[in-house]
């Protein structure tokens, strides 16, 4: 295969694919392929991952215990009907509601509007009400259209839906406008091409899916062709068993012999037709052609197969199901729900464990609403468990604690939540490390600044593969940062539109990789993610909080870290150093402060016991290599 394995790949069992930020000539020393921020993502001209929905498609769903009595054919798969039968079907239903439907749109949706990644569609609609409807409900979903074209006096597809009450297994029939579809000619050649966005290259990742087969005009084909003169990935979706019968022995087959055809997924049954009727051997065909596979099983999970270029040796993994607390009524869209999440973990370089976790929790969250759109408590609860801090549970997932950062994951607002969605992912990529606060003032020429990068200098040298987290601004921040940095060490930044004394994003250019910062517009996340970067999850882990001389926001983390520590809420396994760096004495009348507290009882005795006051750059340094034993 073309794309090499990254390093997570070769060390730690990853998916083996670069994110669509990553670099070709700069390697991840940490391990896990570059991550995109999302912010470069808003930014780039063309979405980082690019669905294609030959047809744009309005759901009609319908619950019903007797649907062999309104539709035709076999009960559970897809297969064509006209308009007008469509119609005739919906008056004989009673109930139905309408939706945003299709697998492309569905997947779209889910990385847009739940992961906030630029997620396209290409394709084409009619210019009708279902059109207006459609357009709408993408613009709302925050789905990149600039590759969907309308086409006038045509009708936008349709698709009836019949839900049973009791499985939540759908039946499909979709009627399409022939005359209204996406052809082969009008895919642009720079849809499928990658970009670069401060000096990082993005490589695009196309999904395409069984229904390209239909028509006459190959647009699989020349949607492949582009997909490898521009040096795309692509994952190819099954989408029916009734499709995998009708198209495997010849376009379906070529279509995933074809380099650029990096993942396949489908459902059991899709499968298990792909076998002539053997899961295990459908499985065993798809494999040799790509490198990744991954198979739903409902209720079940998923399995996945991972094929390792070099070796030719193949890895499984099962994924169970995750519970939501909410009740199932509908596997509508679950299916594509589980792609969106799955896909999400590929594009920021997951391990492919994560990325089946990531889907099998979408999966799971579509399952408690009828259609194929995850509600906000269906997110609450995705978010939830992604980043929840505590130890595995026998699903392979964490538990649930009480820990600060899940409770503000719960309860933000959805902006606040995105927020801190971007940061646990760039801390989860970098790992934590040591947490600096201080001053945004203090200029380079001051003895304090020049105290503070030899300070962090040693201790990166002293802790070794160990990553230096900051707020990423002037003054003690980048002191910090540029100590670090000058030992060869990594350094990540989460950064505020807005320091004390200064505008941090407008003055200069970031000292910072692009890769290792993200930016907050609100101070909540950030403050909770500076607070995670320095939670030790394991004994080995080597962290700590370091105040060098401070204002009042530095005073702000202080105490707020205090207060956690105090409650027990940090989230934190093990003990965690909190020093304080008293150069000149700048924090004795903090001490002082703190001391009158205790003497007035508003303050425990033992609650200061956890506070390291140290006066020189030598006694941090002989402290930290004392506390872990270096």
């Amino acid at each position: 295969m073309s794309v090499p394995p990254s390093p997570e790949h070769s060390q730690h069992g990853g998916s083996g694919y670069p994110s669509p930020m990553s670099s070709p000539s700069r390697g991840n020393q940490r391990g896990g392929s570059l991550r995109g921020s999302l912010e470069y993502s808003r930014e780039a001209l063309f979405p980082e991952l690019l669905v294609l929905q030959p047809s744009a498609i309005v759901d009609h769903i319908a619950v019903s215990s007797r649907i062999e009595e309104h539709v035709e054919g076999e009960i559970g798969g897809s297969r064509p009907i006209s308009l007008q039968e469509l119609k005739q079907t919906l008056a004989g239903l009673g109930e139905w509601s309408t939706k945003i439907g299709g697998s492309a749109t569905n997947v779209c949706s889910g990385l847009a509007h739940g992961f906030e990644v630029n997620a396209g569609v290409i394709g084409a609609y009619g210019d009708d009400e279902m059109g207006d409807f459609f357009e709408t409900a993408m613009k709302r979903n925050k789905v990149n259209t600039t590759y969907m074209i309308r086409k006038e006096g045509r009708q936008t597809g349709r698709c009836l839906c019949l839900v049973h009450p009791k499985t939540g297994q759908r039946t499909m029939r979709p009627a399409f406008d022939e005359n209204c579809r996406l052809l082969a000619k009008e895919i642009p050649e720079e849809a499928f091409k990658g970009t670069v966005v401060k000096n990082v290259w993005m490589r695009k990742w196309v999904i395409l899916n069984a229904y390209a087969c239909y028509g006459e005009d190959e647009l699989l084909e020349r949607a492949l062709d582009t997909a490898e003169m521009q040096k795309a990935n692509v994952c190819f979706h099954l989408s029916s068993f009734e499709l995998v019968r009708k198209f495997k022995d010849k376009r379906i087959s070529e279509c995933l012999r074809r380099e650029c055809v990096k993942i396949v997924m489908g459902n059991e049954d899709e499968v298990t037709e792909y076998g002539n009727g053997d899961f295990e051997k459908g499985l065993e065909l798809l494999i040799a052609s790509v490198d990744i596979v991954v198979a739903t099983l409902g209720e079940r999970g998923l399995v996945a197969l991972e094929r390792n270029r070099q070796s030719g040796e193949i890895r499984r993994i099962e994924q169970r199901a995750f519970t939501p607390p909410m009740k199932i009524i509908d596997t509508t869209g679950a299916g594509d729900a589980l792609t969106s999440g799955f896909m999400y973990g590929i594009l920021r370089g997951k391990t492919l464990e994560r990325c089946c976790e990531i889907g099998c929790l979408t999966g799971a969250a579509v399952c408690t609403v009828f259609g194929a759109e995850i509600d906000e408590t269906g997110w609450t609860f995705v978010y939830d468990r992604m980043f929840t801090l505590g130890e595995r549970d026998l699903s392979g997932f964490t538990k649930r604690n009480d820990s600060a950062i899940a409770k503000l994951a719960r309860g933000s607002a959805k902006a606040v939540r995105s927020e801190l969605l971007e940061c646990f992912e760039l801390i989860e990529k970098w790992k934590r490390g040591i947490v600096y606060y201080g001053s945004a003032r203090l200029k380079p020429e001051t003895e304090i600044y020049k105290q503070s990068k030899d300070l962090s200098r040693r201790l990166a040298e002293l802790l070794g593969d160990v990553t230096t987290w900051t707020g990423g601004g002037p003054g003690m921040m980048e002191a910090a940062s540029l100590g670090a940095k000058e030992a060869g060490k990594v350094v990540g930044g989460i950064r505020i539109a807005r320091e004390a004394g200064t505008s941090v994003k407008s003055t200069k250019q970031s000292y910072l990789d692009p890769d290792k910062e993200v930016y907050c517009r609100y101070l909540a996340p950030r403050k909770v993610a500076l607070t995670d970067a320095g939670v030790r999850k394991t004994k080995e882990d080597k962290t700590a909080y370091i105040f060098l001389p401070g204002g009042l926001g530095s005073m702000d983390e202080f105490f707020e870290l205090y207060t956690l520590v105090q409650l027990k809420k940090l989230g934190s396994e093990h003990k965690v150093p909190i020093i304080l760096v008293n150069y000149d004495g700048f924090y004795d009348c903090l001490l002082t402060f703190i001391k009158t507290m205790i003497e007035q009882g508003t303050v425990g005795e033992n609650d200061i016991t956890f506070i390291t006051c140290l006066n020189t750059n030598d006694e941090v340094v002989d402290f930290l290599k004392s506390f872990y034993s270096l």
